[in-house]
C-alpha cells in the first residue's frame, strides 16, 4: 500500500482582463492594473512530484499558476495560512 500524504496547493490565475471588461461594460469607473484569482486545494498523493504529475493533467488547472504546495502537517502549520481549518484534516 502506498503512503498518502496531504498537501495544500495554492494556485493564481490573471483574471485582469475579465474585470476590466465588466469595469469598462458597467462604466463603473475602476481602474485594475492585475488582477489575480487564488485558490486553494487539498490533494491526497504519495509526494510533491506526484501532486505536480498529476494536477498538470486537469483541464480545469490550466492558465493557473502553482504559488506553493505545502505538506498539511502540525510541524509547518504556520505556512498554511490563518484561514487554514485544521479541524477538516485531523
Amino acid at each position: 500500500m502506498e503512503l498518502k500524504n496531504q498537501y495544500q496547493m495554492r494556485v493564481r490565475k490573471n483574471v485582469s482582463d475579465t474585470y476590466l471588461a465588466d469595469a469598462n461594460e458597467n462604466d463603473i469607473g475602476l481602474q485594475f492594473s492585475d488582477v489575480k484569482e487564488i485558490n486553494n486545494f487539498t490533494v491526497n498523493l504519495p509526494s510533491i512530484q506526484a501532486v505536480l504529475d498529476e494536477t498538470s493533467k486537469l483541464d480545469q488547472l490550466k492558465g493557473y499558476e502553482i504559488i506553493s504546495i505545502i505538506l498539511i502537517d502540525q510541524d509547518n502549520y504556520e505556512h498554511l495560512g490563518s484561514d487554514f481549518n485544521w479541524e477538516n484534516h485531523a
